[in-house]
């Protein structure tokens, strides 16, 4: 059977292609760009909203000079890698594309550990302690959401949730509320991750990771909410071993995620 050769560029490609098709948390945040020769960290100045307002000027009177305050929220650089060790003679052996399988079970591991991650900044920023809805032991319902809605918009900010992030308890009973509510994604089974429906502005991701439990959703504003700054996106490498007589695949990614406005993001438990 003949060697069991990948281009490099296709091995990249399949794996940034798999990483970012398998992103539910990480689309909470804002992506920002990293300059190059950046070291390991990276500061994110966040208004205090202290400028002034704009007064009535007489005209030749003088200028009121405010300034504006800035905290800086800082992106620590984090490195998530992962490799594996393919033999040649297990190559040779193998019916089907071995090498393939091992480049989108890498990439599928990865895209999993990094959306974990964005979740754990996400989780934070909405502890259990300041959750709103009904908290009934009932299913979620968009009721529910809408005291979320009704708790951004009343913190200083104003904020406006635009993404309801849910776990498989909370996705099954928002489906059935809005089944209620004569809406089509009511006649739909929804099981991958994902955005599954749009009801009165709201985006609805479901997340089948197992991260959101107890019939918890968490609502964002996504403009206001924070970054997700990559010094390096999901790359591979593949070498060839001459003293095993392997190929060896490597994968990783460099980056971090900052809740610049933490307030952004609510709790709702149905």
């Amino acid at each position: 059977m003949p060697k069991q050769v990948i281009p490099e560029s296709t091995v990249r490609q399949v794996a940034e292609d798999i990483a970012q098709e398998n992103t539910v948390f990480r689309d909470a945040y804002r992506n920002i760009a990293i300059p190059d020769r950046t070291g390991s960290t990276f500061d994110i100045p966040v208004p205090e909203d202290t400028l002034g307002e704009p007064i009535e000027r007489e005209p030749g009177a003088e200028f009121d000079y405010g300034r504006e305050e800035y905290q800086a929220k800082t992106l620590e650089r984090t490195e998530y890698a992962s490799g594996s060790r393919i033999t040649e003679e297990e190559l040779a052996d193998s019916s089907f594309a071995l090498l393939e399988d091992h480049v989108d079970r890498h990439a599928q591991k990865m895209a999993e550990k990094l959306d974990s991650a964005a979740f754990e900044v996400l989780n934070q920023a909405a502890p259990a302690a300041n959750q709103v809805g009904s908290d009934n032991g009932d299913d979620l319902t968009f009721d529910d959401a809408i005291d979320g809605l009704e708790a951004l918009e009343s913190r200083e900010g104003g904020y406006e949730g635009d993404t309801l992030f849910v776990g498989t308890d909370a996705k099954n009973g928002i489906i059935r509320d809005l089944a209620d509510r004569g809406t089509d994604l009511g006649d739909q089974t929804v099981t991958s991750a994902g955005i599954v429906a749009n009801y009165a502005g709201v985006d609805i991701a479901f997340s089948n990771n197992g991260l959101l439990t107890n019939n918890d959703a968490i609502l964002v504003d996504t403009e206001f909410f924070g970054y997700e700054g990559e010094w390096a996106g999901v790359s591979t490498d593949q070498k060839d071993d001459f003293d095993t007589n392997s190929t060896k695949l490597q994968i990783f990614w460099k980056g971090d995620w900052v809740a610049t406005q933490p307030e952004a993001a609510v709790r709702i438990r149905g």
